[in-house]
């Protein structure tokens, strides 16, 4: 393949990922419009408490997260390396502590359907923080692996190289959902064996629950599928 051939093939490349983000960028404002009026109605008018800290935390990190991407790594010209290696860092470590929120969520409701036990707290503190430990040690990996080039045609950063331990973290989250999942049908199981009806925000956690799930194991299949290529 001649230089200007793969001059071209670069562009083409670094154009199709920002168009990507431009369109991750308008889903999240889109459902950030879709349920706002809901957030206003049963999350702004409540006392403050952790888990509402949680929630918001984990609903307007992700703006964050894009402005960063976006200024850092998509329109500076002529990024130096350090520069490029402190925006992907941060941007990288901006996604896990925003996906640990999310995940905290999701444990402490968890554990609110098992009525608080101690038992279920200490088994999802144990797992959740081998998990973290985990997803911290990959993170490290992946982002000190990153080597990049100066692309004087092109804004932003381009990675010439960087390692794919990364899908370690996605399965790792999807390991957690597994447990979450788990416990939630554990709890609905003898219920369902008994005839009980289920309470209807109980249908709705489940519901949501296998929908999330289901999302989230397309992802990583056809993330691993890409990193495989």
């Amino acid at each position: 393949m001649s230089v200007v051939s793969e001059l071209i093939q670069v562009g083409y490349d670094m154009q199709l990922t920002k168009y990507l983000g431009a369109v991750s960028v308008a889903i999240l404002i889109y459902d950030y419009l879709l349920t706002f009026e809901r957030e206003l109605k049963y999350v702004w008018h409540f006392p403050w408490s952790t888990v509402k800290v949680l929630f918001f935390y984990t609903r307007y990190m992700p703006f964050i997260d894009t402005i960063v991407m976006i200024l850092y790594r998509d329109l500076l010209w002529g990024s130096s390396d350090s520069t490029c290696h402190i925006a992907l860092g941060a941007v990288s470590w901006m996604y896990v502590v925003g996906m640990t929120g999310a995940e905290c969520l999701l444990l402490i409701r968890t554990w609110a359907v098992w009525e608080r036990r101690t038992k279920v707290a200490i088994a999802l503190g144990v797992h959740a923080i081998g998990t973290l430990a985990a997803i911290c040690y990959s993170t490290t990996i992946y982002v000190e692996s990153f080597v990049f080039t100066s692309m004087p045609l092109f804004s932003g950063c381009f990675a010439t190289q960087a390692s794919n331990i990364s899908y370690v973290n996605w399965s790792l989250f999807m390991v957690a959902e597994s447990v979450y999942l788990g416990f939630m049908l554990a709890k609905a199981y003898p219920l369902y064996r008994q005839g009980r009806d289920l309470t209807e925000l109980y249908k709705i956690l489940l519901k949501d629950g296998i929908a999330f799930y289901v999302v989230l194991f397309s992802m990583i299949r056809a993330f691993v599928g890409w990193v495989s290529c």
